[in-house]
């Protein structure tokens, strides 16, 4: 930001200095003009006068002024020579023009002013011109620099967050902790021999831990002000057969749920080609240390089998499944059942699936083009889900209209 204000004021400086030395330089040359009219001797005007249109009668002589000359008469000589022309000012524009106002005048001579003067008003505007030419493209960068900053800094601010409720949940197990010890103590002595046998030490690191754990349990809640609930959270959506994660309403879903704090993963698995259960899991194998038990997964179409198949092969239990249109059996496209073969093809382990996520949820439709309702209703059966129907949804996505999911949004929150 620094940089960038260093640059501007020497813009400024160099089209001020480029300015006054353009001005400087036609000044001199007009000065130069100038002097060399000067010294150039004025010639005296030559006035012919026409002869009078009298009464003179013909072969009269005529004198100077017009009038007939007496026969005879020699008309004097002049004696004195005549005067030169003295130079006008031109500073006042209205000696210059006759039967007008002085405010017209001064009109005037600002549309047309005199020759020489317009040399200035061009360089300083030139210089204007310069200026702001290079100032707008260096006020959008140092914006943009700011609002890079902004978003490191809010980054940060967030990764503090996390790191607070993590020691905010590690003190709350030491005053469980403790308390369970204090319990123990108390149950085998009475009270005053408990303070005998506990001691001073026990009780005191009791009361320090119980400051310290309201200390960062006040430092949370303004995480949560600042943030949203959503502090320390994780979503993964997960996109389904010749899907991807820009299409149908995962990007609004996204930015809603990042709204709330989350931190949301939308991996892009291979897929017509190379589509297998053994290919997607490899490609979400980097997504694993992010998994803790405020996860929420969300899949749409073959994706609720593939998290299925995720479950079954971790060791952190989750808090949220989420499944959409989702179904375990061949769907009568030759295509795409030989595609999803892979992931529909298992028998599942329900028992641990079931252990390794608290929540299901379940959303299907009853016109949906591809998955018949009874095939989302068994998944729904298979793991105890909640089960949502929502009419005329099809298959949830864009042909569907479905570039929003208000209803998943407001169970969501």
């Amino acid at each position: 930001m620094q940089f960038a204000k260093i640059i501007v004021l020497f813009v400024l400086a160099l089209s001020f200095h480029v300015a006054v030395a353009q001005g400087a330089a036609d000044g001199a040359a007009d000065g130069t003009a100038d002097g060399a009219t000067s010294d150039a001797e004025p010639t005296d005007p030559v006035v012919t006068s026409p002869p009078s249109l009298g009464t003179a009668s013909p072969g009269t002589p005529v004198d100077p002024v017009g009038s007939p000359a007496t026969p005879g008469s020699t008309a004097a000589p002049t004696s004195s020579p005549t005067p030169r022309p003295t130079p006008q000012a031109t500073s006042a524009p209205e000696s210059a023009l006759t039967g007008i106002s002085r405010e017209e005048a001064e009109l005037l001579y600002v549309l047309d002013p005199p020759p020489g003067t317009e040399n200035n008003s061009s360089n300083f505007l030139l210089a204007g011109i310069i200026a702001g030419a290079a100032i707008i493209p260096l006020g959008f960068l140092a914006g943009w620099m700011m609002n890079k900053n902004k978003s490191k800094v809010k980054e940060k601010e967030k990764s503090d967050c996390r790191n607070i409720k993590k020691l905010l949940d590690e003190k709350l197990e030491e005053l469980k902790d403790l308390k369970a010890q204090a319990v123990e103590k108390g149950q085998e002595v009475a009270r005053e021999k408990l303070m005998q046998s506990v001691g001073g030490t026990t009780l005191a690191r009791l009361d320090k831990a119980e400051q310290e754990y309201n200390k960062l349990k006040d430092m949370y809640q303004k995480c949560v002000i600042e943030f949203g609930d959503g502090i320390g959270k994780t979503a993964f959506i997960f996109h389904g057969t010749e899907g991807y994660p820009e299409e149908n309403w995962f990007p609004w879903l996204k930015e809603k749920l990042e709204s709330k704090g989350y931190e949301v993963f939308v991996p892009k698995f291979p897929t017509p080609e190379n589509q297998s259960l053994e290919s997607w899991l490899q490609v979400f194998e980097e997504y694993k240390k992010y998994l803790h038990e405020d996860t929420i997964f969300i899949g749409h179409s073959i994706a609720p089998a593939f998290i299925l198949g995720i479950l079954e092969r971790i060791d952190t239990s989750i808090a949220k499944c989420i499944f959409v249109a989702p179904f375990l059996e061949p769907l009568g496209e030759e295509t795409y059942d030989q595609i999803n073969s892979t992931f529909v093809n298992q028998n599942f382990d329900w028992e641990k699936i079931k252990d390794r996520c608290k929540e299901f949820n379940v959303y299907y439709s009853d016109n949906d083009p591809y998955v018949p309702q009874k095939a989302s209703e068994l998944v729904a059966e298979k793991v105890g889900a909640k089960t949502y129907l929502v009419k005329g949804a099809g298959h949830f996505n864009k042909a569907a209209g479905y570039t929003q999911f208000e209803e998943l949004w407001a169970r969501l929150q």
